[in-house]
């Protein structure tokens, strides 16, 4: 078994999702794509977590949080299985209030987005199956 890993897909009011530019470096998994706030697990739990990656990515402290689901998925760099948990939350602010601390730049996305933009594969299927549990936190 490879990382245990925490994302969460942070919903604003107009019901469109936070992404965040990941860095172009090839020791990263998925450079240069769209993903999630979100990142290893240390010694806490995928709650304690994705509080904790949120706080250092984006200055953000979440309020409230739902687990969706966790799951597998292959980390592009190992080869090896990763242990995935996805949250939904919300974020009331604007791109102009979040500061980013991590990767290139931030940016909303409606739904219908999500499936054009160059997004790991796992993080889309996820959105498909919990659309309404993500949407409607």
């Amino acid at each position: 078994m490879g990382k245990r890993v925490s994302l969460i897909y942070l919903v604003n009011q107009k019901k469109e999702i936070l992404f965040q530019l990941r860095d172009n470096k090839p020791t990263i998994p998925w450079p240069n794509f769209w993903g999630l706030i979100g990142g290893e697990i240390e010694n806490e739990t995928p709650e304690e977590a994705i509080i904790r990656e949120t706080i250092e990515e984006i200055n953000y402290k979440l309020e409230r949080i739902n687990k969706i689901c966790e799951t597998t998925g292959i980390d592009q760099l190992t080869n090896k299985q990763n242990l995935l948990y996805f949250f939904t939350g919300n974020i009331n602010l604007s791109l102009s209030e979040i500061r980013l601390n991590e990767g290139q730049r931030l940016s909303f996305f409606n739904p219908g987005e999500i499936a054009i933009r160059k997004i790991p594969p796992i993080i889309k299927k996820i959105f498909q199956e919990n659309r309404e549990k993500i949407l409607y936190i």
